[in-house]
């Protein structure tokens, strides 16, 4: 069960779990990478991932490897490893990519996924051009900007 429930950093707390569940907790600002579910790698090609996105006001970065999961290619730089930087405040959200190695698997877009935003989207620019959220982006996107109401 998800509750989106924020918590502050640095302390401890009692969270009442049933035995079936694991808690997992997100940091403010963290953007992670979502895969379909898979029992092995490889099962399914996977050409999309959602970029779970979860809001903060202020900055904070995260990272993104992928190779092709298989030898020692990543040796001569086939390997795509991408550094997200996110800056947000209540009226905009900022977010770059920088992309180093020249690997270029299966994966193509993603699926931006905005989690606890403190009013909706008014306009959403993706290296320039209007995007909808919800619509696939190019995995090699240079910048998002996005307005809140």
């Amino acid at each position: 069960m998800r509750t989106n429930q924020k918590y502050i950093g640095g302390k401890e707390y009692d969270i009442p779990t049933p035995l079936d569940e694991m808690p997992i907790f997100y940091k403010a600002g963290a953007i992670i990478p979502k895969y379909p579910t898979q029992q092995y790698v490889g099962e399914k090609v996977t050409d999309t991932v959602t970029l779970g996105i979860y809001f903060k006001e202020g900055q904070e970065v995260s990272y993104f490897y992928d190779d092709d999961k298989n030898g020692f290619g990543y040796e001569q730089g086939e390997y795509h490893y991408s550094k997200f930087s996110f800056s947000g405040s209540l009226q905009q959200i900022e977010i770059t990519q920088t992309i180093e190695g020249s690997f270029e698997g299966e994966l193509k877009q993603y699926i931006l996924n905005f989690i606890g935003l403190p009013s909706t989207v008014k306009q959403c620019i993706v290296d320039g051009q209007q995007a909808e959220l919800g619509q696939a982006i190019n995995v090699d996107f240079k910048s998002i900007a996005i307005t809140l109401e």
